[in-house]
């Protein structure tokens, strides 16, 4: 448990140099609270201080939106902020941190049962340093998106329904892709009843009963509880099969056009992701039932709708293909192991700086 917080500690100022590095060159007086805010951290923290208006938009954002974001993250940084008294930006900043250990340590659990526990080490490693772990320097949902999924899969796979509906729950309240945690305990169902285990339906239902408390939520502030669907084609984002990303791969990136460093990151990341998929498939049959389902699911809502794409921080959601892909690594000996562990820093880094570099115009 030292070991993976030390870590955790020690990749965030991979992050943190990227992000202070940009800043620099962009002039701006380097700011730990403006860092955090970068692009859905600035919604985030508006959500947390002003709640949700009545409308689709507020004033001086007339194409995009707050109701895009699930309700959960915000209240936690309101929580936090009421609690400790810090400014909104801050208490974002300290509940990320609080649940990227739980997550790191989580992980190290969840690992151990798939490749062992020397194996496990390394998966901390390799997914506190994955470019996507950014994240964790932002007032964004993925450290505690991702401490709820982990907690779900590891007590999915140890039947223990009960509270495996509590963390579904709280994972589909965070973000909409949690419907991929749904998949991963529908796949239990028909193996449970057999065995007269009633108790797997709860996480299912779990899962749904979040998705309509959110759409009770919308219906009682703006009258609409289809709100949600309004601001994500709001945001564009709409399934195309990854046609756009396949555009933008061929087209856009090679010939130059429009956020084409924003396509060559994402373009990057799916070179990474396929070089790590390889690395894992000499384990791909340790993986539980669920994993799977929750892989397919997940790997289908990156690509198949375009505005989401590859970016870093959705690849880290395939954190059992990282685990898979650490495992393997380290068996191949020091040389592979670290010389990855490396690239990928140095990766996180660029990205960090791209990300927080307002010409860049890179999303986080």
């Amino acid at each position: 448990m030292v070991r993976a917080a030390i870590v955790l500690l020690a990749s965030r100022l991979l992050s943190l140099a990227g992000f202070a590095a940009a800043q620099h060159h962009a002039g701006e007086r380097i700011s730990l609270t403006g860092m955090v805010q970068r692009w859905d951290g600035w919604w985030y923290v508006y959500l947390a201080r002003s709640g949700y208006p009545r409308s689709l938009t507020i004033p001086g954002h007339p194409k995009y939106g707050p109701w895009g974001f699930f309700p959960t993250w915000p209240w936690t940084i309101r929580v936090t902020h009421d609690v400790l008294r810090v400014g909104y930006p801050m208490a974002g900043l300290l509940a990320v941190t609080l649940y990227a250990f739980a997550f790191v340590l989580l992980l190290r659990v969840y690992a151990a049962r798939l490749v062992g526990d020397a194996a496990a080490d390394a998966a901390v490693v390799v997914v506190s340093v994955f470019p996507g772990a950014l994240a964790f320097s932002l007032d964004y949902t993925e450290a505690g998106f991702l401490f709820w999924t982990v907690a779900a899969l590891l007590l999915l796979d140890r039947g223990r329904h009960v509270p495996a509906a509590g963390a579904v729950f709280l994972a589909c309240a965070t973000r909409s892709t949690g419907v991929a945690v749904i998949a991963a305990a529908l796949v239990l169902i028909v193996p449970a009843l057999r065995r007269g285990r009633f108790s797997v339906l709860l996480p299912p239902i779990a899962g749904v009963g979040a998705f309509a408390l959110m759409a009770w939520f919308a219906h009682a502030r703006t009258g609409d509880a289809s709100i949600w669907f309004k601001a994500e084609r709001q945001w564009d984002q709409h399934l195309d099969l990854g046609r756009g990303i396949w555009r933008a791969f061929t087209h856009t990136v090679p010939i130059g056009g429009p956020d084409r460093t924003a396509w060559s990151v994402q373009l990057a990341m799916a070179v990474v992701l396929l070089a790590l998929l390889a690395l894992a498939a000499p384990r791909w049959r340790t993986l539980p039932l669920t994993a799977w389902a929750y892989l397919a699911v997940t790997a289908f809502a990156i690509f198949a709708y375009s505005n989401v794409g590859p970016r870093p921080r959705l690849l880290l959601a395939l954190f059992p293909v990282l685990v898979l892909a650490a495992a393997e690594l380290r068996r191949r000996g020091p040389v592979w192991y670290v010389g990855a562990v490396a690239a990928l820093s140095a990766l996180t880094i660029v990205v960090a700086y791209l990300t927080m570099y307002p010409p860049a115009h890179v999303t986080a």
